[in-house]
């Protein structure tokens, strides 16, 4: 008769962990490919996007992942300039700035630059590539000591769109480009256009830099074009309560009385403005060739035109005189780990590409800052009218709150917003502005650059 042997549970127990630890320290050997994958490297790249471009860059993502499988790029949108500048610099003082990022250089950059935030790529747009691509004139909003801190992109030029059939519909003609309305016919204009019940002007006041833009063209009409660059670079003899910076104000104001614009424009985001002008709600918006690659991919037969702004009694400017600079630049930030910046010199390098442009250009419908040929059916009939425009405008004007300081800008967009608004008047704007241009004198910070 067998007699049965009962074995103690810990034993057991003993043996089954033994056991575990023996397949555990075999599969290691023998099971490498059980092994937590490597992770990638991370390539953040920010910028306010926009439908078309959005697109250009989820293709160039693509693309260079797949010649780069060790990397992934992310693509991080804004929804507006504002929460762009407010998002990248939290980041620059979390220590986690994005590797690449958009820049429209200027003031802005020239602030970060300053901060020790921002990759030098002198080197890089020194390349053999680079010279007979990027000519070194657009290079000027992103230079400062000989040294080159972000690739330009595309152009932009400041021009009204306008919806042709509601022109028709409101009975106001259309002007030439090589014309441009006198003041009291832009104003008679925008009244037959509220007899019509169209909207005469869209415009997004909510980031402030829509507002901006009457403001600049009537100081360039009244004053000409050397008039912001000398005063806010401090040149003797110019000030912003100057007799032109005030009466700007008032010029503006009068568009803002006569209701020129949407009701509730002051508190209107760009996307609202763009909604009433896609919709056919508004006869115009001044806007820079950007609108048009969204435009043409939600309404690709929209009757899109462009005009000039008009002329002022008395003005000294020269009327072709056109807003305008390098709209997007890209640029590095300096302080990243070794590895990111390495790809992150190759990705620039990628999407510069002349294939890589020519599409840029295909998807955004924008005039691009370098030496590429696009084919010219790429363009729009109406963009080719803006490149044209912009051959014979006497000169370019950089937006203010981007060539000006961070400080400064934030007290020349405040202070019209409340012209806007009737809570300031433009004696006071003009008080406070130059009020901000002393300081930061003062403070070494002006001037930019000798003028």
């Amino acid at each position: 008769m067998t007699q049965s042997v009962k074995t103690p549970r810990r034993t057991i127990l003993f043996a089954v962990i033994a056991a575990v630890v023996v397949l555990i320290a075999v599969g290691a050997v023998l099971l490498p490919s059980l092994e937590r994958p490597a992770e990638k490297i991370k390539i953040e790249w920010w910028d306010e996007w926009g439908e078309a471009r959005l697109r250009w860059a989820e293709e160039m993502k693509a693309a260079f992942e797949k010649q780069h499988p060790e990397v992934e790029i992310v693509i991080v949108e804004f929804s507006s300039d504002e929460e762009f500048k407010t998002k990248f610099e939290a980041s620059i003082a979390a220590g986690q700035p994005p590797a690449v990022f958009r820049t429209l250089g200027g003031g802005v950059l020239k602030s970060y630059v300053d901060g020790g935030h921002v990759e030098d790529l002198t080197d890089l747009l020194n390349e053999d590539w680079a010279v007979k691509q990027i000519p070194r004139a657009m290079l000027r909003q992103s230079t400062w000591g000989g040294r080159h801190y972000a690739v330009p992109f595309d152009l932009w030029v400041g021009h009204f769109y306008i919806n042709r059939e509601l022109f028709q519909e409101a009975g106001v003609e259309i002007p030439p480009i090589t014309k441009a309305w006198t003041w009291d016919e832009f104003k008679e204009a925008i009244k037959k256009f509220k007899a019509a019940g169209i909207i005469p002007i869209a415009v997004g006041g909510k980031d402030k830099w829509e507002l901006s833009f009457y403001y600049m063209y009537l100081v360039d009409r009244l004053a000409g074009s050397e008039a912001f660059r000398k005063t806010i670079n401090r040149a003797p003899g110019y000030s912003f309560t100057d007799e032109h910076w005030i009466k700007a104000g008032y010029l503006f104001k009068e568009l803002v009385d006569l209701g020129a614009f949407q009701e509730g424009f002051i508190g209107a985001s760009y996307d609202e403005a763009q909604n009433l002008f896609f919709t056919g709600k508004a006869a115009m918006w001044l806007q820079g060739p950007w609108i048009l690659g969204d435009l043409f991919a939600s309404f690709p037969d929209f009757p899109i035109d462009i005009i000039n702004f008009p002329t002022v009694p008395g003005g000294k400017g020269d009327p072709t005189m056109l807003l305008g600079a390098v709209q997007h630049h890209y640029a590095i930030a300096k302080n990243i780990p070794a590895n990111v910046k390495k790809y992150a010199y190759e990705f620039l390098r990628f999407i510069t590409r002349e294939e890589n442009m020519i599409r840029y250009a295909e998807l955004s419908k924008a005039p691009l800052a370098q030496n590429v040929k696009v084919p010219t059916e790429q363009y729009p009939e109406v963009l080719m009218k803006v490149i044209e425009s912009a051959s014979r405008a006497s000169w370019l004007q950089m937006a203010y709150d981007e060539y000006s300081p961070p400080k400064f800008a934030q007290v020349h967009l405040d202070s019209l917003a409340a012209v806007a608004a009737g809570t300031m008047t433009p004696e006071q704007m003009a008080e406070a502005q130059e009020a901000a241009a002393r300081e930061l004198q003062q403070q070494g910070v002006l001037p930019i650059e000798e003028v």
